[in-house]
């Protein structure tokens, strides 16, 4: 049976300017270490493999805060039609390190061949092609992975849950202050009922 891959992107504006560039990504001011002891029982964790490119900078410590910041919006209640999600993502192991590529996603070949390797999160330098040659904070594979560029703590957590949910088959979704909104906002956070489930699903099986 023939898999239908969705690629998926999160953009800026009119997807015609870079990302705004900070190098500040990982100056959080908290230890996000033991945040899942809070959890209640019902919470489903999904755990995520992270990698980064050797041209980038990521460490535990930054991945558990944005993962954090991605659970609290999800499972908050963001005003009228939002739900709060009971899934908290957190890291799976140490933070990995791949040389392949140049850390600029510029080909359908550079996508693939970073969607090729194992993981959850790859961090890139720059994403310029998803489907179609544009630049982005955001690509995602259903099914698969989803790799992600640099970005302020602010907004870190929404953009890495809005790739997840692609990867877990969700679409862009034209409600306002949407998650899955097409376009990365940081007033992006609510969730409709379809999204929690995808989100709580257990995936059939890791890379």
């Amino acid at each position: 049976m023939k898999t239908t891959l969705l690629l998926v992107t999160a953009v800026v504006l009119a997807g015609c300017i870079p990302p705004p560039r900070t190098d500040n990504y990982c100056a959080y001011d908290r230890d996000c270490t033991n945040v899942i002891d809070r959890d209640p029982v019902n919470v489903v964790r999904q755990k995520l493999a992270i990698s980064r490119h050797t041209e980038t900078r990521l460490d535990n410590q930054c991945v558990d805060c944005i993962l954090a910041d991605a659970t609290e919006i999800l499972q908050a209640e963001n005003g009228s039609g939002d739900m709060a999600c009971s899934v908290r993502l957190v890291r799976e192991g140490d933070v990995t390190e791949f040389n392949t590529g140049s850390g600029s996603i510029d080909s359908k070949a550079d996508f693939d061949a970073v969607m090729r390797l194992p993981g959850d999160v790859k961090l890139v330098d720059e994403i310029n092609w998803c489907g179609k040659y544009v630049v982005a904070y955001g690509c995602a594979r259903r099914g698969e992975s989803l790799a992600v560029v640099p970005i302020a703590p602010d907004m870190a957590g929404i953009l890495w849950a809005h790739e997840y949910g692609h990867v877990r088959g969700r679409p862009h979704r034209d409600a306002d202050s949407a998650l899955m909104h097409k376009w990365v906002n940081i007033r992006n956070k609510k969730v409709d009922r379809a999204e929690c489930d995808a989100f709580r699903k257990k995936p059939d099986s890791r890379r």
